[in-house]
C-alpha cells in the first residue's frame, strides 16, 4: 500500500535525505503547538494552539494533523483485512 509518496521527488544525492524535514528548526517550533491524537479521532488541547492567531501555525499543525489521520487510517484498514483474511482461513 504505496502511494505518490513512496518514491520522493527529490534528487537524494544532491537534496540530502528527503526525510529530514522533520529536523528542522521550523519543525521544532511548530511543535510545540501539536495537539496529540486520542481514541475516536479526537485531539488533546493544546493551550498554545488555542491562543495562537498565527495562521502559519494553525495551517502547519492542520497539515501534520491530516497526514497522521490518513496514515492511521492505512494501517487500520491493514488490520482489518488481515483479520478478515485470518476469519476466512479458520
Amino acid at each position: 500500500m504505496t502511494g505518490f509518496w513512496a518514491k520522493p521527488n527529490e534528487d537524494m544525492v544532491r537534496s540530502g535525505c528527503p526525510g529530514s524535514w522533520y529536523r528542522t528548526e521550523f519543525v521544532k517550533s511548530v511543535l510545540r503547538y501539536y495537539r496529540r491524537p486520542v481514541e475516536g479521532r479526537v485531539r488533546v488541547p493544546n493551550p498554545a494552539f488555542e491562543q495562537s492567531d498565527d495562521w502559519l501555525i494553525h495551517e502547519a499543525i492542520s497539515e501534520l494533523e491530516g497526514w497522521e489521520e490518513s496514515a492511521h487510517s492505512d494501517l487500520m484498514e491493514q488490520y482489518r483485512r488481515r483479520a478478515a483474511k485470518e476469519r476466512e482461513n479458520v
